[in-house]
């Protein structure tokens, strides 16, 4: 705070004295000082008058400097794409001055925001780039930097012999330079891939160089990576004794660091070992804090890969609309062209004989045509493109929904059968010790493995291509509707119509009015009270419409609680639709739905 107080005074004296240059020197090292401070708003601002001012006195070696900055800036609080788009200016003003320091630098700065948005080839191509650049000048600290990287993004890929081959290069370059850190680093990698491919004496002998380095600089972060994988060896040899007490002290480590990815790790190995052990609760607890920092990490993770998509596909419509604007201009001035020349032509002609006037009139007219033919051609080229584009967007964002619903699969399924084995674990205990218990435990198990089979046939039907149809999702529809209303043995009526020919339907509109249909049938099952229940869905090439009504007990739609009505009518309002719900007490409960599709 105190240097930043004297930054700005350095300021404020360059504005009343000095002239632009001194100003954009003062900024420069206010947005630096603010960057330090975890001040990324008050960084940029400076950083960004400080750009304008080295551009009007046209001083590249601040611009560089400052542009670097702001990638940095925004790599800091998260925006990828505006890193990538400043560090590429940096980059490309650096590669005109032929400044190679700096060319390195930045080569290695955008690999690694390709790195987090998971583009790991793009990401080895930056790396590679700054390997050669920097050797040519001889900086064994930025090739030491960039092999860790290729390393690390290599372990990512699953190619984990180049990994290993990559850190041992770096292991090597770093005891050459003495570079501490990176001796730690490439330790504590070479120990995991060492652990995990069943090398536990070699591995561990690299996690406790690692570990001791670690606690000599007083890294909680280093020191909880070491303990936590020298505890999977341990646990993966079967001394689970002596690798709860590492697990152990991993986990401290990593809540004093604060990270949660070394806190995932940690967390995942405490459940494992007290899996083994048969500390059941413990383990239930350990595993729902792995999920819990996990899902927070792919949450994140799944924002920055819509932004970066999001950010491609800007980029490729505003490509696609200058190559129009530029092949129109094009096409504009060779038919001026050759207008021009058809003109000389018919004046010369012209002036001897009437006849070769005509028949430059007639050659004029031709050319004309065909430059007009022509330019159609070239519009109608354009348009096609940019429908391609269009349609590739459509096709990403089907491609996002169906890996959204993957991961339901893997994280729903996952969560109920590891309920179902901590279950199974808790029967084996009651058994021995109350019989009398069993009964309750193996309600639980055949309860959660029903909700587990109908969540996997339900999704499993969401991402399958083959019913992505208006015919496809009515048949499902009836066919939920026959099995929930016989089970509960409410007296009923089912309509479910397809008119008309089928029609394609996106995997996000069929999945939200399957699950609009489901709630309210559930609603209707669970709390009516009904002695009938009515369900009708229609659907045609034009609109999807559906009625779930009961005789039940009702209620003041004025007083509903919980989060079913708010949720259809979210589902509702993104398919373009509406949902109504009509209810007063003692006189039933009506759910309608209605949606036009799109031509």
């Amino acid at each position: 705070d105190s240097l930043l107080e004297l930054a700005e005074q350095l300021l404020a004296f360059a504005r009343e004295r000095g002239g632009a240059l001194q100003q954009a020197n003062a900024l420069n090292l206010c947005g630096s000082l603010h960057n330090n401070l975890n001040q990324w708003e008050g960084a940029e601002r400076a950083f960004k008058e400080s750009l304008r001012l080295y551009k009007s006195i046209s001083d590249t070696t601040g611009m560089t400097s400052v542009l670097n900055n702001l990638g940095n800036t925004a790599s800091y609080r998260g925006d990828q794409i505006a890193s990538i788009e400043y560090h590429s200016q940096c980059l490309r003003l650096s590669e005109a001055r032929k400044d190679s320091s700096v060319m390195a630098r930045v080569l290695g700065n955008i690999g690694v925001t390709h790195f987090e948005l998971k583009e790991y080839d793009v990401a080895l191509d930056h790396f590679r780039r700054r390997i050669a650049v920097a050797e040519a000048i001889g900086d064994e600290q930025c090739v030491l930097e960039a092999w860790l990287c290729i390393a690390i993004t290599k372990d990512r890929q699953g190619a984990k012999e180049e990994a290993r081959q990559g850190f041992e290069r770096s292991l090597a370059l770093a005891k050459r330079i003495n570079d501490v850190t990176s001796i730690s680093v490439a330790h504590g990698n070479l120990g995991k891939l060492e652990v995990l491919a069943g090398n536990h004496d070699r591995g561990r002998a690299h996690l406790d160089s690692a570990l001791r380095m670690a606690q000599a600089d007083a890294d909680p972060m280093a020191m909880a990576s070491a303990l936590t994988d020298m505890a999977r060896s341990y646990s993966m040899e079967g001394d689970h004794l002596r690798a709860l007490a590492l697990a152990e002290m991993a986990m401290t480590s990593a809540r004093e660091s604060g990270t949660r990815e070394v806190m995932r790790d940690a967390a995942e190995v405490l459940f494992i070992i007290n899996k083994a052990l048969g500390r059941t609760g413990a383990a239930l607890v350990m595993h729902e804090l792995f999920i819990a920092t996990r899902d927070s990490m792919l949450a994140e993770e799944d924002l920055h890969a819509v932004m970066f998509h999001r950010f491609q596909y800007e980029f490729d419509k505003k490509e696609a609309v200058q190559q129009a604007k530029r092949e129109q201009e094009r096409a504009l001035t060779e038919a001026e062209l050759a207008l021009h020349k058809a003109r000389q032509r018919n004046i010369l002609i012209g002036s001897a004989l009437l006849v070769a006037l005509v028949v430059a009139l007639l050659l004029l007219y031709r050319n004309s045509k065909r430059n007009a033919a022509l330019l159609a051609e070239k519009n109608t080229a354009i348009l096609d493109a940019q429908a391609r584009l269009l349609e590739s967007e459509r096709a990403r964002e089907a491609s996002e929904v169906r890996t959204r619903i993957a991961r339901d699969v893997h994280d729903q399924l996952g969560s109920d059968l590891t309920k179902l084995v901590l279950l199974s674990t808790e029967a084996k205990e009651v058994t021995t010790a109350n019989a009398t218990g069993i009964q309750d435990i193996a309600n639980d198990i055949e309860r959660i493995a029903g909700e587990a089979n109908r969540s996997l046939g339900d999704i499993v039907w969401s991402i399958d291509p083959h019913h992505d149809s208006l015919a496809g999702l009515t048949e499902r529809v009836r066919a939920h509707c026959e099995r929930m209303l016989k089970w509960s043995k409410v007296d009923h009526t089912i309509d479910c119509v397809h008119e008309g020919p089928d029609r394609s339907l996106d995997p996000a509109t069929k999945r939200d009015i399957y699950l609009m249909l489901r709630e309210a049938l559930n609603n209707a099952i669970k709390y009516a009270k009904a002695k009938h229940i009515h369900v009708r869905f229609h659907t045609s090439a034009a609109q999807v419409e559906f009625e779930v009504r009961d005789d039940g007990v009702g209620m003041l739609t004025a007083e509903t609680k919980g989060h079913g009505l708010p949720n259809m009518k979210s589902r509702a309002q993104r398919v373009n639709g509406q949902v109504q719900l009509e209810s007063s007490p003692g006189a039933g409960t009506r759910v309608h739905f209605q949606a036009a599709l799109p031509g």
